[in-house]
């Protein structure tokens, strides 16, 4: 990491067997599912990666269909509807962007060095509706976090002028705020910090303040994916909490700016129930205030 640049944790690596709708439709074998549809489902292996993103590059992806991203012999997967695929693309195009990168659904972050994709048609819609390819993954050479909610490396090694927000109580809510993000930006993966911020309404819009030097662009933010309560398990333990939770689905970006490094977003899932919407006041403090800021080390 240096200064004005989020830190990398993943760079793109090329699948060529797999860079085209015609290469990807080739290795789909689809079976029939019992409610009279199809699924078909493949695994995409980068060895040594603690985790991966697989780049879904959408040229057609019809109404109903699911897809399902998880690690080998896992039992849960992350489930996503072609709708939210779809509104998340369709974001970045509004945007004005119509490259292959605005085309791209990126995964929730899988553990581990392995990924499957599984995809299900619904009644009466055949194979070969759907025009898709993963010609890109998002290799991970640095975990987010721990599969099993244990030791971390980056737990407790901050510098030693940070300190640890597990140790103040008076910090809770606050800590409560702030979110680890990951996203995608050209197949490299970074992680920054984030803050859910309130409203002058309390209307409980999922509105998201961070920094532009990490996101500036909705195809990035398209990517994001936060990561709450990710902190200590106890003052100094060097142990991750195993309450945190993630949030997938990316967010639409409301307001970007260089000259101030402001990056505000809308998140577009419902932070987990404990995350506290931030305050905030426009009016300058005075001279000698005392500030601090809780943000994740090293992002």
């Amino acid at each position: 990491p240096r200064p004005g640049a989020p830190r990398k944790i993943g760079f793109g690596r090329d699948i060529a067997e797999l860079g085209s709708t015609a290469d990807t439709a080739a290795r789909l074998q689809w079976q029939n599912t019992p409610q009279g549809g199809k699924i078909a489902a493949f695994s995409i292996t980068s060895p040594r990666a603690a985790g991966v993103r697989l780049g879904v590059l959408v040229r057609h992806l019809p109404a109903g269909t699911t897809l399902r991203f998880y690690p080998r012999g896992a039992g849960a997967a992350y489930e996503i509807s072609a709708k939210e695929v779809l509104e998340s693309l369709q974001r970045n195009l509004d945007a004005g962007d119509s490259s292959d990168e605005a085309r791209t659904y990126w995964s929730p972050y899988v553990e581990g060095e392995e990924a499957t994709l599984e995809i299900e048609l619904p009644l009466d819609i055949s194979p070969d509706a759907l025009e898709v390819a993963i010609p890109r993954v998002s290799h991970f050479f640095s975990s987010p976090f721990a599969a099993q909610a244990g030791n971390v490396t980056e737990i407790g090694q901050a510098a030693s002028c940070e300190l640890d927000v597990s140790c103040y109580s008076d910090w809770s809510g606050e800590s409560n705020a702030t979110a680890r993000m990951i996203f995608v930006d050209s197949g490299s993966s970074f992680q920054c910090s984030g803050t859910l911020l309130n409203d002058t309404v309390s209307s409980g819009t999922p509105y998201f303040l961070s920094a532009n030097h990490c996101i500036s662009k909705q195809t990035v933010a398209s990517t994001l994916q936060t990561y709450w309560f990710y902190r200590s398990a106890a003052c100094n333990s060097g142990s991750l909490n195993p309450g945190y939770q993630t949030r997938t689905g990316g967010a639409t970006l409301l307001y970007a700016s260089n000259a101030t490094d402001t990056s505000f977003m809308q998140l577009r899932s419902t932070p987990p129930a404990g995350a506290v919407y931030a305050a905030w006041s426009a009016i300058a403090p005075s001279p000698g205030t005392s500030v601090t800021g809780i943000h994740h080390p090293k992002s």
